[in-house]
């Protein structure tokens, strides 16, 4: 009986986390076709930033609580993603080792 009962509320937490994700996702959804700012014509495909007069590096993304973004317009942030992704990669092979 103890097994059927976690496996109950495992299935109703589970269900309740997606119901919350799909909501807070249908709101970001919303807020973002609710927010075609001028800014839109800057980010291609929508995720990339490139704006050649934005004199910033790192700039905030399109829905603030995301986090920051680079600037792939100046040639610092695209050395700087190459120089992360390169010592990424570097160290993943010495660990192999």
């Amino acid at each position: 009986m103890d097994i059927i009962y976690t496996i109950v509320l495992k299935f109703i937490f589970v269900a309740i986390l997606y119901v919350l994700l799909e909501i807070i996702h249908k709101v970001a959804i919303e807020r973002s076709k609710a927010k075609k700012d001028v800014n839109s014509i800057y980010w291609k495909w929508g995720i990339f930033y490139y704006n050649p007069d934005d004199p910033r590096m790192i700039v905030p993304k399109r829905i603030k609580w995301l986090g920051w973004s680079l600037n792939f317009a100046k040639p610092i942030s695209v050395i700087l993603l190459l120089s992360i992704t390169l010592i990424y990669f570097v160290l993943l092979i010495l660990s192999l080792k």
